[in-house]
């Protein structure tokens, strides 16, 4: 009861993030304490920077990657050829997620196209990624 009672007190007061801090650094300290081998200074700091790199790194480089496939597949939609604009309505319905300046892109584009079949695909894709009536945002938008 005293472990869980401490547990629930200190994170209630947002301790617990600067215990595991505090536990990290302890254990950096050890592990730099310790020479592997023989292992130059160098050597250990190369490792340390590399591997930051990839845990920052991969992270960055992943977000990078769907922002530009969903930038160029709401493009697609958007200014594409009908087959274009339906193969980027299927590529974004993998997507559980699409920002809201690239529905804002939709949302904008749909009053200006005058194609009926393109203007139904937009409708259907923004219903799929958002659930809202893309209709009724667009006149929204007009008043707002």
């Amino acid at each position: 009861m005293t472990l869980l009672g401490a547990l629930i007190v200190i994170g209630m007061f947002g301790f617990t993030p600067f215990i595991t801090a505090f536990v990290f650094l302890r254990n950096a300290v050890r592990a730099a304490r310790i020479n592997i081998h023989g292992a130059a200074w160098y050597s250990r700091l190369s490792a340390a920077v590399l591997s930051g790199a990839l845990a920052f790194g991969m992270p960055v480089a992943a977000q990078a990657k769907v922002e530009s496939d969903v930038s160029a597949a709401v493009n697609a939609l958007i200014s594409g050829t009908p087959a274009e604009a339906e193969a980027a309505a299927q590529r974004l319905g993998r997507y559980h997620f699409v920002s809201r300046k690239h529905c804002n892109e939709i949302v904008t584009a749909y009053p200006n196209t005058v194609n009926p079949a393109k203007r139904a695909l937009l409708e259907r894709t923004y219903k799929e990624i958002t659930g809202d009536e893309l209709e009724w945002r667009s006149q929204r938008n007009m008043f707002d």
